[in-house]
């Protein structure tokens, strides 16, 4: 089964508030020593017996994933509303060729025994 785009979105919009979540808190040394060895600054405290990573990696992770989340939140809103309008247009369409058959007085298709007895024997399939 496919899966559609918007739980798509939705999967990755609960990823981002996870790791959004995780950024809040301090990382553990294991993951701040990391992160200096991958190109990090660092600051040593007064004592220079600390060495804390540089919250500007942080940071910018963070900035760049809450974009990412509300550029992919305004794409959904989008989708929403361009489907919301189509929809709109289907059902102003289908109202407005019912007003005109109705207009023109051609209301005896309307009989839906009838359609069927006529689909019925278009398609070779009555017996009468």
């Amino acid at each position: 089964m496919a899966r559609s785009p918007v739980s798509v979105v939705y999967d990755e919009y609960q990823k981002v508030k996870a790791r959004k979540r995780r950024l809040s808190y301090t990382p553990p040394p294991r993951l701040a020593m990391a992160a200096l060895s991958a190109g990090g600054l660092s600051s040593i405290s007064s004592r220079g017996t600390k060495i804390m990573p540089n919250r500007n990696l942080l940071v910018d992770a963070h900035r760049r994933l809450t974009s990412e989340a509300l550029f992919l939140r305004c794409q959904v809103q989008d989708m929403m509303a361009c489907r919301d309008l189509l929809i709109q247009q289907v059902r102003d369409w289908a109202r407005w060729e019912l007003m005109k058959e109705w207009l023109e007085k051609r209301i005896d298709h309307w009989n839906p025994e009838e359609e069927y007895r006529r689909h019925l024997f278009l398609s070779g399939r009555f017996n009468h």
